[in-house]
């Protein structure tokens, strides 16, 4: 019998799917003897059972694996672009495809169709002057690819939900645009990226470099628009989160989630429901848990990207058109649609999951109280009855 810890039936189906298909997804239609496969026909099935009385016709996951042992891993592993700058990236083994543009990120910063683009639809920051220096930069950057990986691998994203299409596919392939514009803003430290460990910060200071970041509490213009911000403790000098507002509603908007957060760090059942405002409550709240790092009141919240979901948007989710900013492949848009409603507006979700994201990844481990794995609403939240941050 094979011997195997933690999730066996993902184990089981990664080690067939390896063997058997070059497709992204596992497909267990296709092993016969129905759509569904458990690790044995019954429960404590013996080894000289699964042998005598499994077939093609009534398998099971140890019989398959057992079947494909010999067999060579068929699936294509995950593609690395080739970059033309000093780079050690971590190596995550997943179940899917590469990247399919391997466009580097200084090839967006040299295309003036594409910046022209991005500082028509992004607002809520100010893009600088592009350098050779921000070019070496944001290829540097690509460490987020690297980054991602951990991510994927921690604790933060299930099991059954780090094959996800918004990791593997949407936020993977968009990486370099992603790099090129956190470049272009300014949110990137200037320093030689090369002397930063992977769990450092790589986002600059909002107090040192005043004008790459603005502050959305008492921003009227600012409050008004949706997207993404991140939280900087001003005591100690340093970034704890990154978050998304999008959607409908007042609430939605900057100013909405200013207020929700702020009703939210005084309320002990929201500390005990959120790990956020259990580290950072409000001076003025009548209880703790205990766990403080902070006060709510000492954090700055700034606009990492913003949109007017009421203006042209047209920018942020066209796809392969002179002016689109991001890649959207055939699944990623069918699993969009599949959403239902107004397709707009879930890419607009879309867009914004991704820029949390990749300011999460540049935050320091050790700093980031989020315990989210992104993209909740489109598919990647498990309810596991823990603490969340969101």
């Amino acid at each position: 019998m094979l011997k195997l810890k933690g999730n066996k039936t993902e184990k089981l189906k990664a080690f067939v799917h390896a063997r058997k298909f070059k497709t992204r997804e596992f497909e267990a239609s296709k092993l016969g003897g129905g759509c569904k496969l458990n690790v044995l026909l019954y429960p404590k099935q013996t080894a000289s059972s699964i042998e005598s009385n499994c077939s093609e016709a009534a398998p099971c996951l140890v019989w398959w694996a057992c079947k494909c042992r010999a067999k060579e891993i068929i699936l294509s592993p995950t593609a690395i672009p080739v970059i033309d700058v000093p780079n050690v990236m971590s190596q995550f083994t997943v179940t899917s495809a590469g990247p399919s543009k391997k466009r580097l990120p200084s090839k967006f910063l040299s295309d003036a169709a594409w910046l022209e683009s991005l500082g028509a639809a992004v607002k809520g920051v100010n893009m600088i002057t592009v350098t050779e220096q921000m070019k070496s930069t944001a290829n540097y950057l690509y460490v987020l690819d690297g980054r991602l990986n951990l991510h994927i691998a921690s604790r933060r994203v299930d099991q059954s939900k780090k094959n996800h299409w918004t990791l593997r596919l949407f936020t993977r392939e968009n990486l370099p645009a992603m790099a090129a514009a956190l470049c272009i803003f300014g949110h990137v430290v200037d320093d030689d990226l090369t002397t930063y460990g992977m769990d450092e910060c790589l986002l600059c200071s909002p107090i040192f470099e005043d004008e790459s970041f603005c502050e959305i509490d008492g921003d009227e213009d600012l409050g008004a628009l949706q997207g993404c911000y991140l939280y900087f403790y001003v005591k100690k000098m340093i970034w704890i989160r990154s978050g998304k507002t999008s959607g409908d509603g007042a609430k939605a908007c900057f100013r909405g989630r200013v207020g929700t957060h702020k009703k939210n760090s005084g309320s002990v059942d929201e500390m005990k429901e959120h790990q956020f405002y259990a580290l950072y409550p409000s001076k003025g709240a009548e209880e703790t848990i205990g766990k403080r790092k902070g006060y709510f009141d000492d954090l700055l919240m700034y606009c990492g990207m913003a949109f007017d979901p009421t203006d042209d948007v047209s920018n942020l989710c066209s796809s392969g058109e002179s002016g689109s900013l991001f890649v959207w492949n055939e699944e990623v848009m069918k699993e969009l649609k599949g959403k239902g409603g107004d397709l707009n507006k879930v890419q607009l979700d879309a867009v914004s999951y991704l820029w949390e994201i990749c300011y999460d990844l540049l935050l320091a481990k050790s700093h980031n109280v989020s315990v989210s794995p992104g993209y909740e609403s489109l598919g990647m939240r498990v309810n596991r009855g823990k603490r969340k941050s969101r």
